[in-house]
């Protein structure tokens, strides 16, 4: 496997499953919980979303670099939770302000921890599949 076919994978890989937390999260929720959604929680979400996107290419030239799994979760999952749980107290903070319901603080909330347990789990996948690919001259010095 090459280290763009690598990348264009995992890449996809986690645009597809952001997505779909994303999805869950914001349209699907409100539904099961009969909370009205907000713009303000779409949109801040959407951004954290768009960030994780962006970290998430950086990361993957790191893990090619270096064959172990701690790298994927120390610079994406690690940082795309924290972004999650400062979006979160960031929305609560907020919330009385633009008059923001519990219910639809509570589904935010939701979308970020989907968001933050599936970035834990893709970093994890992405680690675990990299180092089983071995060590090769990858033309860099470490």
């Amino acid at each position: 496997m090459s280290e763009a076919n690598f990348r264009k994978e995992y890449s996809l890989m986690w645009t597809l499953t952001g997505a779909g937390c994303l999805i869950l999260g914001l349209v699907v929720g409100p539904r099961i919980a009969h909370a009205r959604g907000s713009w303000f929680t779409t949109l801040v979400a959407c951004l954290v979303y768009l960030f994780s996107l962006l970290l998430c290419r950086v990361v993957l030239i790191a893990v090619w670099r270096r064959p172990a799994a701690t790298p994927a979760v120390l610079y994406f999952s690690i940082p795309t939770g924290g972004l999650c749980l400062v979006a979160v107290l960031f929305i609560r903070w907020l919330g009385p302000t633009l008059q923001l319901g519990a219910r639809t603080i509570l589904i935010f909330s939701l979308t970020m921890g989907l968001l933050y347990a599936a970035a834990l789990v893709w970093g994890i996948g992405v680690g675990i599949r990299r180092k089983k690919l071995g060590n090769f001259d990858a033309g860099y010095d470490a």
